[in-house]
């Protein structure tokens, strides 16, 4: 149910119309998103992008499929979808006899504005989201679980590589200490 809400409001906003650009920075991305497809059917280099190239990638690759607006918008829909399900094996792994977890991701996630606005519109926020949240919840599964910790690396990379202010963040999993010392 928390994987499928995001898709409704998606899907609602869709027939009214609504396409997920909004702002200056979701045309932007959309810009190039555009320009790397056409680098790589014509191979046309796609110029200079000051902000990191992760979201553009990936929306230029499934917009083969669905079209780039549409693909932007559906990755940061998913993004947000993925994100609140590992929000909420995040509470299992930490709080394992708690009860209402699945109500408290439902109500503070799922519903909070501005995590639901970062869910649907054309923005990278969503997609460095998920990979902070996955980067967290590997961080606390290697701690108590005793796990690899490459998991952590390759998604708090992938959060860098989709929006540069994440290093702030993420950063906090490299200075705490191991949980192997």
């Amino acid at each position: 149910m928390l994987f499928i809400i995001p898709f409704l409001f998606i899907f609602i906003l869709r027939i009214a119309g609504f396409d997920g650009l909004y702002g200056q920075d979701s045309y932007e991305y959309l810009r190039y998103t555009n320009a790397i497809q056409e680098y790589i059917t014509t191979g046309t280099h796609p110029g200079n992008y000051f902000w990191p190239v992760l979201y553009p990638t990936s929306g230029s690759l499934l917009g083969f499929v669905f079209g780039t607006a549409l693909a932007l918008q559906l990755i940061s829909c998913l993004s947000f979808s993925i994100a609140c399900v590992y929000i909420l094996k995040t509470i299992r792994l930490l709080y394992p006899t708690a009860q209402f977890r699945f109500f408290y991701v439902l109500i503070f996630a799922i519903f909070c504005p501005f995590l639901l606005k970062m869910g649907i519109i054309v923005m990278s926020d969503a997609l460095t989201l998920v990979f902070v949240v996955l980067a967290f919840y590997f961080f606390f599964k290697s701690y108590y679980k005793n796990t690899s910790l490459a998991p952590i690396f390759i998604f708090a990379t992938c959060a860098l590589m989709t929006r540069y202010a994440s290093l702030f963040i993420t950063c906090l999993l490299y200075t705490s200490p191991s949980p192997r010392d």
